[in-house]
């Protein structure tokens, strides 16, 4: 029996803080230039095609080397531009939902769900949650479950296993997943490139 319903358990979605960058280029022949980098049309910033520009059709960047090495390749084009204008790179961030999957045809509750009824699964699924307790189920219906689940090499009855407990592992992959990839607040870097 296939059980749809626990594949979309299966996933766990993180919603993120995704960085950015524009090159922003300031005109060092006008006094503070460099202010209005902080309202982003009033700005000048350089397009795709190497053109200066609004914000609005800025070119963007997933990097900041990225926006560093396109400036330098636009700049180095002539010496009145090198004299001229100096980089700012403007880092912006925008919410961006990862879905991340929790388990595998590996784990024993993926291999429940495929075979059992939906009501065993979503047994099993408390368990390795770790809220099998918050269900109230009667002694009878989950002695029931236990024979059930029991064919898979999983006693309900006791503690879940830390490596098979999926709320430790989503906890574990939240943590793992901001720690690698998200950026805590949004940051403003103004480079001078001499």
């Amino acid at each position: 029996m296939s059980n749809s319903v626990g594949r979309a358990i299966n996933m766990m979605t993180i919603r993120v803080s995704k960085s950015f960058f524009n090159a922003g280029i300031a005109d060092m022949d006008f006094e503070g230039e460099i202010i209005k980098r902080f309202h982003l049309d009033e700005g000048s910033y350089l397009s795709l095609k190497g053109r200066i520009c609004s914000w609005k059709t800025a070119a963007t960047f997933n990097t900041k080397e990225e926006a560093v090495l396109f400036f330098h390749e636009w700049v180095n084009e002539n010496k009145v531009k090198r004299a001229k204008y100096k980089l700012e790179v403007i880092e912006y961030t925008s919410p961006e939902d990862v879905h991340i999957t929790l388990y595998d045809e590996t784990h024993p509750l993926w291999i429940i769900e495929e075979k059992e009824n939906p009501s065993i699964s979503k047994a099993a699924r408390a368990y390795f949650y770790d809220y099998l307790h918050e269900f109230g189920y009667s002694e009878n219906t989950l002695k029931t479950y236990r024979r059930e689940i029991l064919k898979y090499g999983i006693d309900i009855n006791s503690r879940v296993d830390s490596e098979l407990n999926l709320s430790l592992r989503s906890a574990r992959i939240r943590e793992q997943y901001y720690q690698d990839n998200c950026s805590v607040h949004v940051k403003k870097t103004q480079l001078h490139i001499v």
